[in-house]
Formats: C-alpha cells, sequence, structure tokens
C-alpha cells in the first residue's frame, strides 16, 4: 500500500510524502522478507531522491535495485 501512495505522490510532485511512503514500505517489506517487491521499490526511491537533488541515496538505490534484479548479467 505504502509503494501505490509513494509512487501516487511521486507522481503529484509530493517529494517528501512519496519518500516516506517509499521508505515505510521498505521497512515493512524488510520486517516481512518480501524480496519480491525489492526492485521496484527501491528504483521509486532511487527517483524520489533523485529528483530531490540528493544523488548520493539515489545511486544507493539505484544499485541496490540493479544488484537484486532478476534479469541482471553476472559477468
Amino acid at each position: 500500500m505504502h509503494n501505490k501512495v509513494g509512487t501516487f505522490c511521486l507522481k503529484a510532485g509530493m517529494l517528501n510524502k512519496a519518500l516516506e511512503n517509499f521508505l515505510k514500505a521498505e521497512e515493512i517489506f524488510l520486517s516481512n522478507n518480501q524480496s519480491f517487491h525489492y526492485t521496484n521499490l527501491y528504483v521509486n526511491i532511487a527517483n524520489t531522491y533523485a529528483n530531490l537533488k540528493n544523488y548520493p541515496a539515489a545511486i544507493k538505490y539505484y544499485e541496490n535495485a540493479i544488484n537484486l534484479s532478476p534479469f541482471r548479467i553476472n559477468n
């Protein structure tokens, strides 16, 4: 639910509210071991941080998303 609310807030330009919801979703997913949601959520968090111009945090979450992606190619 928090991921969906965060997505709505992000699209509406309510960046701080979006981030609040995404981080709450992350907390819930981590506590329930729902790893299948992480990739999408981490991209959402990264996009929000990028829009807030917090580039180090955005990069961290983009890297997390890449590392968890089922489409990642290991070299």
